[in-house]
Order: C-alpha cells, then sequence, then structure tokens
C-alpha cells in the first residue's frame, strides 16, 4: 500500500506545480512497476476502480488551496459593488467549452502524442515566460483571450503539456502579467477541476465504493500531501514574482531526459 499512498501523495503535491503531475505519475508507475513489481492500475482495477476516477477525486486539496488563495481577488473581479459581472462568467465559459470540445475530440479521435514532445513543449512554454513584460490585467479580458486560453488549456490534455506552464505562458503572450496569467490559468481551471471531483465522488457512490477512498490513511495522505502542496503553491507564487518561473522549464528537460531513459 505504501506505493499507493505515495502516488496519491504525488499527484496532490505536483499538481500545483507547473511541471505535469500527469507525466510524474506515469514515471512513477512505470518505476514502481519495473523495479518493485506494482502494478497500480491492476492494484485499483482488483478494486472495481479506474486510475482516472481517483485522479480527479485527488484534485479536492488543490481546488480548497486555489479557492481559499484566489477568493478575495476573484471576488471583487466578478462582484462589483455587490452586483455580478456577467462578462467574466461568460469567459470562462468559452474557456471551458473550448477546452471541453479538445477533451471530446481527443476522446474520440485517439490522436498519436509522444510524451517526451508534451515534456519539451512545456519547457519551451516555460523558458518563454522570461520575456513575460506585459502589463494586461485580469479585468481586461476580452473574448478572444477566452478563445486562445480555452484552446491553450485543450492542447494541454495532451501528454506531457503541463496545463498550468502552458496556460500561464499564452496568458503572458496575450499581453498579461505573469501574475495575472497564472490567476487566470487557475480561475479557468477550477470549474473542470470542480466537475470531475463530483463526477468522480459520485461514481464512487454509486459503485459502492465510496468507502475505499474516505477511510483514515487515505485522509491522512490527502491532508499531509494537501499541507505540502500548499507550501508548493506559495513556492510557486514567489518565484512569479521573483521573475524567476521559467526556472521549472529546466526541470522539464530533466524529466525529458528521465523518461527517455525509462523507455530505454
Amino acid at each position: 500500500m505504501i506505493f499507493i499512498y505515495l502516488w496519491m501523495a504525488t499527484q496532490i503535491i505536483l499538481e500545483m506545480l507547473p511541471i505535469s503531475s500527469s507525466s510524474h505519475l506515469l514515471v512513477f508507475e512505470k518505476l514502481v512497476k519495473r523495479y518493485f513489481s506494482c502494478d497500480i492500475a491492476k492494484f485499483f482495477a482488483q478494486r472495481n476502480l479506474t486510475l482516472k476516477t481517483i485522479y480527479y477525486y485527488l484534485h479536492v486539496p488543490t481546488l480548497i488551496i486555489v479557492l481559499l488563495y484566489f477568493s478575495s481577488s476573484w471576488w471583487s473581479f466578478i462582484f462589483h459593488d455587490q452586483i455580478i459581472d456577467f462578462r467574466p462568467l461568460i469567459w470562462i465559459a468559452i474557456a471551458d467549452s473550448i477546452t471541453l470540445l479538445f477533451y471530446l475530440s481527443m476522446q474520440y479521435y485517439h490522436y498519436t502524442f509522444t510524451l517526451r514532445f508534451g515534456l519539451l513543449i512545456s519547457a519551451v512554454a516555460l523558458f518563454s515566460t522570461i520575456w513575460c513584460f506585459g502589463n494586461k490585467s485580469i479585468e481586461l479580458w476580452y473574448y478572444s483571450d477566452a478563445f486562445i486560453l480555452g484552446c491553450a488549456q485543450g492542447i494541454a490534455l495532451l501528454p506531457g503539456i503541463s496545463r498550468l506552464a502552458f496556460t500561464c505562458a499564452v496568458g503572458c503572450w496575450l499581453g498579461f502579467s505573469l501574475t495575472d496569467a497564472f490567476s487566470i490559468s487557475w480561475l479557468i481551471q477550477v470549474p473542470l477541476m470542480g466537475a470531475a471531483s463530483l463526477k468522480s465522488i459520485l461514481d464512487l457512490w454509486q459503485a459502492r465504493r465510496l468507502n475505499e477512498v474516505l477511510n483514515l490513511p487515505i485522509s491522512l495522505v490527502m491532508l499531509i500531501s494537501g499541507s505540502i502542496s500548499y507550501i508548493a503553491f506559495l513556492m510557486v507564487v514567489y518565484m512569479i514574482k521573483m521573475q524567476i518561473f521559467y526556472l521549472w522549464g529546466w526541470y522539464m528537460v530533466l524529466l525529458f531526459l528521465i523518461w527517455g531513459w525509462l523507455k530505454d
């Protein structure tokens, strides 16, 4: 069970970082299967669970942290003098609808896309933030921005592409400051993440498997990992303020090399 808990912790902690948590899970799964004969997918399958269901359930700590951190700024963005501004909601809806179209297309057509290429794209995107000198604030969204960011978020569904890294980089290319690009990146992700988490909980409940994740050991793993995840989140915020967010690009290059070694 230790590898299962570590797999969960890896997802929760790394989801806060611009380094493609899903890629790390693939690396982790391959390593423990090769050296410890532990098949994580098989472990869950024997309990009538899928990796995707558990993966979405593990979004919960991330949702809590992000909502608590951005709650005041997002509230003031959407509400003005206690009157709701529907434009931000429309922008979010456009971005997420575009992302959903990408998701459905990928589910239907099953594109061939190598993980290593996705890792390189993430690295390039992160390095490009070195030249992020935009000053457009989050209040200055346009419908075209929402469309482009939705496309970026959809493209980031491909293996190896970090959603956070890619959408932040695209936000910078659109003229937003890196700080606001970071906020927008999470703003358009939270509704999708929340929907996925809710669906996973409903699926577990309908399958009478909710007890498999609502137990003391897993709750402790989520609590401890969530606490570390919060520290990781604050570290990313600090790196953005210090204009060194691009350094994560070197990490993606390292992951690119590691994946190449594992595939050999």
